[in-house]
């Protein structure tokens, strides 16, 4: 779903709203897709067959596919984008993330693997399920 589409970020005199409060992130290394919950918004991406994920926490990185060489400068963090040839390099802290969306191998070293923001994700193969905790009162009996 990546045409003409940018996804502009407040990382510099670029301007996008994240509201990590209230974010809610699938992430679904399976079929692949990413869905952004960003206040209202809900945004798909899908580069052929993946969708790349990043770590929310200070950084979401999206891009737009082309001849565009993107340099995004995160405080001591440099993610370096070459859309040409495309191969995506985020250094997040001790993290490297390699991502070769031509042949397209994703390799994440992200711990623990899966993030989730503002909520619980349990991802069981293809299907994302969401569980939101009620708490339970017990009952006063004497």
């Amino acid at each position: 779903m990546l045409g003409a589409i940018v996804v502009l970020f407040e990382l510099g005199a670029i301007v996008v709203l994240l509201e990590l409060g209230a974010i809610v992130v699938l992430l679904e290394l399976g079929a692949i897709v990413a869905l952004f919950e960003l206040g209202a918004i809900v945004a798909l991406f899908e580069l052929g067959a993946i969708v790349v994920l990043f770590e929310l926490c200070a950084i979401v990185v999206l891009f737009e596919l082309g001849a565009i060489v993107v340099l995004f400068e995160l405080g001591a963090i440099v993610v370096l984008f070459e859309l040409g040839a495309i191969v995506v390099l985020l250094e997040l802290g001790a993290i490297v993330v390699l991502f070769e969306l031509g042949a397209i191998v994703v390799l994440f070293e992200l711990g623990a693997i899966v993030a989730a923001a503002g909520g619980l994700v349990r991802s069981t193969g293809a299907v994302l399920t969401c569980v939101v905790g009620v708490p339970r009162v017990p009952s006063a009996a004497m």
